[in-house]
């Protein structure tokens, strides 16, 4: 393997651990939801195009931590 795939793959580890991070805590602490969500809004209303992204993002987050509680 070489050190450029041993970056990505360690970037994709880091991607994977934040990811579940943010999405235990949508699923536990309530305000941390609201605050996303709240973001979510902010960006959509006052953003950048870049902003947009960013809100699409967040809310992808937010809808993916919803489907796995009803998996």
């Amino acid at each position: 393997m070489s050190s450029d795939e041993q970056i990505e793959n360690a970037v994709d580890q880091i991607g994977k651990s934040f990811n579940l991070t943010v999405t235990e805590r949508i699923n536990t602490q309530p305000e941390f939801r609201r605050e996303i969500l709240r973001q979510v809004v902010e960006c959509v209303e006052y953003g950048t195009s870049d902003d947009l992204l960013v809100a699409k993002k967040m809310l992808d987050q937010v809808v993916e931590a919803d489907e796995g509680v009803d998996k």
